[in-house]
């Protein structure tokens, strides 16, 4: 029998006390986001849903792409409503043809309002950027301008939406007195649901608005929003002022 003394085992002493500290977590990495606008953009498609991205991304690639195409585009468009809208007043309160109104109202409207629709933009577009500076914005002219055009595309497309109302009612469709459909229940609802999609086209529309002037100034929708505002009330407040002045001067000549 061994009466060596026990010897401890080859190796190291075990720990004592035993830890009982949790391992550490394992390390994960995450992913950068994407940004939204990497993908292709089809704008006059994607401005209905991403109207930032597209102002971003033609800022970034070619900044005075659709500033003059844009408005011209939705002149003629107007000038045609206009005409439209002209044959309609004079065949309804003086008794005039349709047939024989129709060609000058369009010409005239065609004529004038493109040119009117590039004029009004270029000024909005410096009020704006005006405005938007005010609200804390840093954008120029002409990215302003940019995302100004590119806000008029929700209104060009839903020109569309008057194509059938033409054909249903031709003429009566830009009188003032509503059409009789007495009967014709069929007509009505189709109409109904017309000015409802307009209504919400509309309304979405000033949506993009602010948007694309955000995005142009680098601020929010809702500062958009305010600098639009501003900009319409800066030529009503000229307009007054000089209209109290001549006033102001006729009468102190009376």
């Amino acid at each position: 029998m061994d009466d060596r003394p026990d010897t401890p085992p080859d190796g190291p002493p075990p720990a004592y006390p035993p830890s009982f500290d949790p391992p550490p977590p394992p390390a994960f990495v995450f992913a950068p986001p994407v940004p939204m606008d990497d993908g292709p953009l089809v704008p006059w498609v994607h401005i209905w849903t991403r109207p930032r991205a597209v102002v971003r991304s033609i800022l970034r690639t070619d900044p005075s792409r659709g500033t003059w195409s844009l408005p011209l585009l939705s002149g003629l468009v107007q000038g045609t409503f206009f005409g439209l809208y002209a044959a309609a007043r004079a065949e309804e309160q003086f008794g005039f043809s349709h047939a024989l109104v129709l060609p000058f109202g369009l010409a005239a409207g065609l004529a004038f309002a493109p040119l009117l629709s590039v004029l009004f933009l270029n000024l909005n577009a410096l009020l704006v950027q005006w405005t938007g500076k005010w609200l804390g914005g840093r954008g120029d002219f002409a990215s302003v301008r940019t995302g100004l055009a590119w806000s008029l595309v929700p209104g060009i497309w839903a020109a569309l939406l008057w194509l059938p109302r033409l054909a249903l009612l031709g003429g009566q469709a830009f009188q003032t007195e509503p059409p009789n459909l007495e009967g014709d229940f069929a007509a009505g609802a189709f109409l109904g649901i017309l000015g409802l999609c307009q209504a919400v086209i509309g309304v979405w529309a000033l949506a993009i608005l602010c948007k694309c002037i955000g995005e142009a100034h680098g601020i929010s929708a809702w500062r958009g929003l305010w600098a639009q505002i501003l900009a319409l009330l800066i030529p009503c407040l000229a307009v007054g002022l000089v209209t109290v002045a001549v006033l102001a001067l006729v009468m102190g000549r009376g």
